[in-house]
């Protein structure tokens, strides 16, 4: 199943994209029981807006805050956007925090990180963090991905919660949680 990208103007403003339409995750790795997660993602000639919602407390480092770039989100819950390049393996990946917290990696092939970026100009990043959910919120200008990034680009959306439930929106084949993967 490929995942749609909404078109959307060149006045759209990320507040907008909580308007768009919310789908749930069906695919993933020890989902019984497991929260319901919905996200959705829009992108104009400028920008790649993307939201993702969580309908449980939030498990994430307290002391980090909105902007920080930080290695090793993935240990606790973590909302995952994949991009792959338009015209080769390369794949670049984001990962934002409950915090608001963030972390980037561009990979040459399927797990080969190729360079360390220290981080993303003029990312916007909201959060909100409730006893019974959190969600993000990200604008990320398209300039400032290190992959060539089209309407047509490959993408997946991906979340870890309590460190036991791995939601992706691809179906992806594998036994363990894999996300750096465009099945």
């Amino acid at each position: 199943m490929t995942l749609v990208i909404n078109k959307v103007s060149e006045y759209f403003k990320l507040v907008d994209i909580s308007s768009l339409e919310q789908v749930e995750f069906e695919n993933g790795w020890n989902l019984e029981d497991a929260p319901k997660v919905t996200t959705c993602i829009a992108t104009n000639k400028t920008n790649i807006y993307w939201m993702l919602e969580s309908s449980c407390e939030a498990d994430y480092n307290k002391e980090l805050k909105p902007y920080d770039f930080k290695e090793g989100l993935w240990k606790k819950d973590v909302a995952e956007l994949f991009i792959k390049d338009s015209s080769s393996n390369a794949y670049q990946e984001i990962n934002i925090a409950p915090s608001g917290a963030y972390w980037t990696g561009l990979f040459s092939n399927y797990r080969i990180e190729s360079e360390k970026l220290l981080s993303l100009n003029d990312i916007i990043i909201n959060t909100e963090v409730k006893p019974s959910k959190w969600s993000i919120q990200a604008q990320i200008p398209i300039k400032s991905l290190k992959i060539e990034f089209f309407e047509t680009s490959k993408v997946n959306i991906c979340s870890i919660l309590a460190n036991k439930h791995y939601y992706s929106y691809l179906d992806i084949e594998a036994s363990k949680p894999d996300f750096h993967r465009f099945e």
